[in-house]
């Protein structure tokens, strides 16, 4: 199973979040670009990669482990970016304006508990985007740059932030899907899947 944590989007901010990558979209269009669909935006907390059953028992473990103590919080959606830079982009995204101190807090929370299951420690820091399209081609990557400088940033969207969920990515026919697989509500309540 291919596995990570992620935080959601409730539905009006995936429709404001929406309307950015739409005025990007027009800019870039789509030969060399795809982009995410709306029912997958989502700020990933820790990837996981493929693993085992057993090896997902221990990682819901450490999220309901990591979320106990973590107190819900409030998050605002709304800086455009790019990886690697806004000169060279080759994914495009949404930020997190505030609340990110919050989102790594329980991100480390996280990675101690996996860490005490013998996951191997994530290299990368957490870095809040939500992916909005993935380039590949210089030509999406020359419409990015100049759409980057001409979408003005969204106004801020706050959203409440109050739990984890382990989803799972499988790649199918008409690209990825995400499954959710468990909630864990921040405050330690496991809350009752959707």
């Amino acid at each position: 199973m291919r596995l990570f944590f992620a935080v959601l989007i409730p539905d009006e901010v995936v429709a404001e979040v929406g309307r950015i990558q739409q005025a990007l979209r027009e800019r870039v269009g789509d030969r060399g670009a795809r982009w995410v669909r709306p029912e997958q935006f989502h700020y990933t907390v820790r990837f996981l990669g493929e693993i085992s059953p057993d090896r997902a028992y221990q990682a819901i473990e450490a999220a309901e482990a990591a979320t106990r103590s973590a107190e819900p919080f409030s998050m605002s959606v709304g800086s455009l970016g790019a990886f690697p830079n806004h000169q060279r982009p080759s994914t495009l995204w949404l930020g997190a304006v505030s609340g990110f101190d919050a989102l790594m807090k329980l991100g480390e929370s996280l990675e101690r508990e996996l860490a005490a299951r013998g996951f191997k420690p994530e290299k990368r820091p957490l870095r809040a985007h939500l992916t909005l399209a993935r380039l590949s081609s210089y030509d999406a990557e020359s419409a990015a740059v100049r759409a980057l400088r001409s979408v003005t940033a969204p106004p801020e969207t706050q959203m409440d932030v109050r739990e984890l969920w382990l989803m799972r990515s499988a790649a199918g026919p008409s690209g990825t899907a995400y499954t959710k697989v468990e909630k864990f509500a921040l405050g330690g309540r496991v809350a009752a899947e959707e």
